[in-house]
């Protein structure tokens, strides 16, 4: 169960991530009339007290990082639902453990953190391209650019701390998606060697043997006085109940 639960945390924590970095990432290009501020430039005009995009990257550049990170959602969401369904089905609360394809889950976590290592260099070094752009004598720190004007209303608004909170987002969700990936593989390994089906032997014998009694097969018969396996209770040596009978008449004349 512990297990369990550590998966299942893992996913809901990538879920959350991942739709905050795409709603986040989404919010900024659509303040700024769709375009891209990642790797842009901004300058300050003096006169007027203004902040401006002189340039901006390519739309696509953006929208990659949003599709990055709604796949993230998706697959959290997916895998969700897969664990409530292993559970649901008795599969005894180990989480991926007994369930089919584990191995795939664990190869599509290992590329999402692929592109999700990616995403998060772009918004990273994107993030301080364009902050680096602004003037230094004017902005001490690139939040106080959030609160300064800017050609495009409410463009500006809060767009150093999306950006950063869904950088932050990206790396979270890394992290839970490898650790996530990793422990999918281990109890597939686990669950290939321990299948459900398997019963442990006792005293050495497998599951369809039964244990002897004093030695004879579960097919023996214990002999009695004596006699052999295919000979009855009632003869020895050949000899029947009766003749020993009249063995005894004879003997004492009776």
């Amino acid at each position: 169960m512990a297990l369990w639960l550590m998966e299942f945390a893992l996913h809901t924590s990538s879920f959350i991530c991942g739709i905050v970095t795409a709603a986040l990432v989404a919010n900024v290009q659509a303040r700024n009339q769709g375009m891209c501020l990642l790797y842009g430039t901004l300058q300050y005009n003096t006169s007027v007290q203004f902040v401006s995009v002189t340039s901006s990257s390519d739309p696509a550049l953006c929208r990659f990082v949003t599709a990055i990170s709604g796949s993230v959602a998706v697959f959290s969401l997916l895998q969700l639902l897969q664990l409530l369904c292993c559970v649901c089905a008795c599969c005894g609360g180990k989480g991926l453990r007994g369930c089919p394809c584990g191995i795939l889950t664990g190869v599509m976590c290992e590329l999402l953190v692929f592109f999700l290592l990616i995403t998060g260099c772009i918004l990273k070094i994107g993030r301080d391209t364009l902050c680096r752009s602004l003037p230094q004598t004017h902005f001490n720190r690139c939040e106080d650019a959030q609160n300064t004007h800017w050609t495009i209303p409410n463009s500006g608004y809060q767009f150093y701390s999306h950006l950063h909170s869904a950088e932050i987002c990206v790396w979270v969700s890394l992290c839970c998606l490898l650790v996530a990936g990793l422990l999918a593989c281990v109890q597939q390994g686990r669950g290939s060697t321990l299948g459900p089906a398997e019963t442990t032997p006792v005293l050495g014998l497998g599951p369809a043997e039964t244990t002897p009694v004093l030695g004879h097969g579960p097919a023996e018969t214990t002999p009695v006085l004596g006699l052999g396996l295919g000979q009855s209770s009632g003869s020895a040596c050949g000899h029947t109940w009766t003749d020993y009978l009249g063995d005894f008449y004879d003997d004492y004349d009776v």
